[in-house]
């Protein structure tokens, strides 16, 4: 018979715990499902309550939540279903993290990447993020060739040329990687070409990403 470490049992214990310590989903919540607590008590802490995407032992990916102070039920803050963060119990602090899905991977693959990030402190009144977005794992070979057919495209097809919505991911990417080129074309996008629908909305989620993670030079 296979015998569990009674400390495993005792860490693991102590690790669900924490995550549920502290104070429940207020009733002003839009949801009720609680997804991290911290503190030790419901003077204490913040208490996040919405959708759950993962769980790991001491984080957890969620989207459409809203995290609450414990002690007087103020709302710090709300994403809607389009936003994701990665919340760590730090005591009673809070750690979230904005990540996001884009084509940062190695050879365009899309991947979550961090956005931003804010630790939520017993003062903290509203979040102050601090820009996290990474460079993408792209080669500069990779980068100069979309950047060359996208540009081609653009010059031969003008706004007759509707990009997809991978296409609208792969220029954020080369211009995130710091291609200069890609950055005059990903700001004169919705004036070269058609971007509508999904791209579009795609598009305007990429500008608000790049000022949220990227500091101001």
């Amino acid at each position: 018979m296979h015998v569990i470490p009674f400390a495993l049992v005792l860490g693991a214990t102590a690790a669900a715990t924490q995550l549920f310590a502290g104070c429940p989903c207020p009733p002003q919540a839009a949801s009720k499902h609680l997804l991290i607590s911290t503190g030790s008590g419901p003077a204490s802490g913040f208490v996040a309550c919405g959708y759950e995407d993962a769980r790991s032992q001491v984080t957890i990916r969620s989207s459409e939540l809203e995290v609450f102070r414990c002690d007087n039920g103020t709302r710090i803050l709300a994403f809607d279903a389009l936003q994701t963060a990665d919340l760590t119990d730090v005591g009673a602090d809070l750690a979230v993290v904005r990540v996001s899905r884009w084509p940062f991977g190695k050879h365009w693959s899309w991947v979550f990447v961090p956005v931003a990030e804010t630790m939520l402190g017993s003062t903290s009144t509203s979040p102050r993020w601090k820009p996290r977005l990474p460079r993408p794992e792209l080669t500069d070979a990779e980068v100069r060739h979309f950047v060359s057919v996208y540009s081609a495209k653009v010059r031969r097809l003008g706004r007759s040329y509707a990009p997809d919505e991978n296409t609208v991911g792969q220029l954020f990417a080369a211009m995130a990687s710091g291609d200069r080129k890609a950055a005059r074309l990903f700001q004169s996008m919705r004036r070269d070409v058609n971007l509508d629908g999904a791209a579009g909305e795609l598009y305007a989620v990429a500008v608000a990403e790049y000022a949220l993670g990227r500091p101001p030079n």
